[in-house]
C-alpha cells in the first residue's frame, strides 16, 4: 500500500511538472536547467554576434565636401603649384571597437581637357577664426598623416591636396605623365582660361570635374565625384593670387 501511494505522488509530481522544449532540441524539466539552458544560448549568440562583427570589420563611409578651394603654393623650389583645400567626413557604422584608419586622400581633378593628380600633403587648422573662409585659407596645421575613425563614430579632416615631393603621381591613366601633379599657376591658369572660354561675358562657366578617393588601412577604398563652376571670377582670383572658393556639387 505504501509503494501505490508513492507511485501515485511520483505520478501527480510528473503531471504537474513544467517541461521547457526549445526549439525540438532541448527539453528543460527544472528552472536551474532553465537558467543553465537560456545563458549557454546567450553565450553562443555573443559568440555568433563577435564573430560576425569581426569578420565584417569597420564600415566607414566617406562625406563628400560642400565646398572646394583652388589656391597657389610655393614650394621649396621657388615655383607656386595648385593645391585643393576641402574637408573629408567619414563615419564608422560598425559597433564600438571596430575601429578603421584613413590612411590617405587623392584628387583626379580635370579642367576642360587637362587632368591633375594630387595628394593629401598637409592638414589645415579648422579652429581659426580671424581669416575670411571666401578669400583666405586655413593655416597650416602640420603634415598630414592616417587618422584612425572610431567604431560608431566619425571624423573631419581639413587637407590640403597637392604635389608630393618625391611621390609618383597617383594617375593610372596610362596617358598621364609622372609629374602631372607639379600643376605650376601659369599652366592652370592657361587650362582653365581654354576652358571658361573666349567670351568675355560673367555668365561664361568651365565646369571642372573633382574626383576624391580615400585608401583605407584594410586596402579598401571610397570615392565622390564633385563638379564645381569657375568662371571669370574665379580666373580673375587665381590671376591675382587669392584662393578661390567653389561650390562642390556632388554627382548623384
Amino acid at each position: 500500500m505504501q509503494d501505490a501511494q508513492v507511485s501515485d505522488q511520483e505520478s501527480a509530481r510528473k503531471r504537474n511538472r513544467q517541461d521547457w522544449d526549445f526549439f525540438g532540441i532541448l527539453l528543460i524539466e527544472r528552472r536551474s536547467d532553465l537558467l543553465a539552458a537560456t545563458a549557454f544560448l546567450l553565450s553562443v549568440f555573443t559568440i555568433l554576434l563577435n564573430i560576425f562583427f569581426y569578420s565584417r570589420g569597420a564600415s566607414i563611409q566617406m562625406i563628400p565636401p560642400k565646398f572646394v578651394t583652388l589656391a597657389f603654393e610655393e614650394y621649396p623650389d621657388g615655383v607656386k603649384y595648385l593645391v585643393v583645400d576641402v574637408a573629408l567626413g567619414y563615419v564608422n557604422t560598425a559597433a564600438v571597437g571596430y575601429s578603421g584608419i584613413v590612411v590617405d586622400e587623392y584628387a583626379d581633378v580635370r579642367v576642360g581637357k587637362k587632368r591633375y593628380c594630387l595628394s593629401t600633403y598637409s592638414f589645415r587648422d579648422a579652429s581659426a577664426t580671424r581669416i575670411d573662409p571666401a578669400r583666405d585659407r586655413l593655416p597650416p596645421l602640420g603634415l598630414a598623416h592616417p587618422t584612425v575613425v572610431p567604431g560608431n563614430s566619425g571624423v573631419l579632416r581639413f587637407i590640403s591636396l597637392g604635389p608630393v615631393p618625391g611621390e609618383r603621381s597617383i594617375c593610372e591613366a596610362p596617358d598621364t605623365s609622372a609629374d602631372s601633379s607639379y600643376v605650376d599657376r601659369p599652366d592652370f591658369l592657361i587650362a582653365l582660361s581654354s576652358a571658361i572660354g573666349d567670351r568675355s561675358d560673367e555668365e561664361s562657366e568651365a565646369v571642372l570635374d573633382i574626383s576624391i578617393f580615400a585608401d583605407f588601412y584594410d586596402e579598401s577604398k571610397k570615392g565622390v565625384v564633385c563638379q564645381a563652376s569657375a568662371g571669370s571670377s574665379t580666373l580673375e582670383l587665381l590671376s591675382l593670387g587669392i584662393p578661390a572658393m567653389l561650390v562642390c556639387v556632388v554627382e548623384t
